[in-house]
């Protein structure tokens, strides 16, 4: 059996790393596109995405999905109390 180099090793991680974020900056695109009057088939979606990204990133940092829910809604929560002191 051959044994890796850690110039392939290498490689193949920047090339995944690439991809990732090729992936990403087409996500973003996506997601900026205007929604305006969204249906349910959207909606499932875009919780279809947040359910698998939740998945990606458990396995990418370690932290449980459950976390990672708790850590969004404090986020929504923080946002939303940010928008309501702007507006006020």
């Amino acid at each position: 059996m051959r044994k890796t180099s850690k110039t392939e090793i290498k490689n193949a991680y920047d090339n995944a790393r690439f991809d990732i974020d090729s992936l990403m900056n087409l996500m973003e695109t996506e997601l900026a596109k205007p929604q305006d009057n969204p249906n349910w088939g959207q909606v499932g979606d875009m919780r279809h995405v947040r359910h698998e990204l939740l998945e990606l990133v458990s396995h990418l940092t370690g932290r449980s999905v459950a976390t990672l829910r708790e850590a969004l809604e404090e986020l929504r929560e923080d946002t939303a109390l940010d928008n309501e002191t702007q507006n006020a």
